[in-house]
C-alpha cells in the first residue's frame, strides 16, 4: 500500500473515531466522551505529525495554522469542560478540515 493510501486510511479511521467521540457528548455521555477524546490523542497526534510531512513533501495542502487554532479552541473548550464545545469544534471545524485532506490524497 502506498504512503498516500496509507495516510488516507489512517485519516478515514481518525474520522470515524471523532464521530464516535463526538456522538458520546452530543447524547449527553461527557465521561465516556472525555475518555474516548482522551484515548484519540496518540492517534491524532500520529495523523497531524504525518499530515505535516506531507505537506512538507508537497504531497497535500494544508493550512497548518488553521489546524493548530482548531486544536487550540478543543483543548480550550476541554479546559472548561464544555463537552457540547468540544464535540462542536471537533464535528464541524476540525472533521470538515480532515475530510477536505483525505480528498487530496484520492
Amino acid at each position: 500500500m502506498s504512503d498516500k493510501a496509507d495516510l488516507k486510511q489512517a485519516l478515514e479511521q481518525l474520522i470515524t473515531a471523532i464521530q464516535t467521540t463526538t456522538e458520546l457528548f452530543y447524547t449527553q455521555h461527557e465521561a465516556e466522551g472525555y475518555q474516548a477524546f482522551g484515548m484519540l490523542l496518540g492517534p491524532m497526534s500520529t495523523v497531524l505529525d504525518r499530515l505535516f510531512a506531507a505537506h512538507g513533501a508537497g504531497v497535500i495542502e494544508l493550512d497548518e495554522q488553521e489546524l493548530l487554532r482548531l486544536l487550540t479552541e478543543a483543548m480550550n473548550a476541554m479546559e472548561q469542560r464544555d463537552g457540547v464545545l468540544l464535540a462542536d469544534i471537533l464535528q464541524y471545524d476540525f472533521l470538515d478540515q480532515l475530510e477536505q485532506l483525505k480528498n487530496q490524497l484520492d
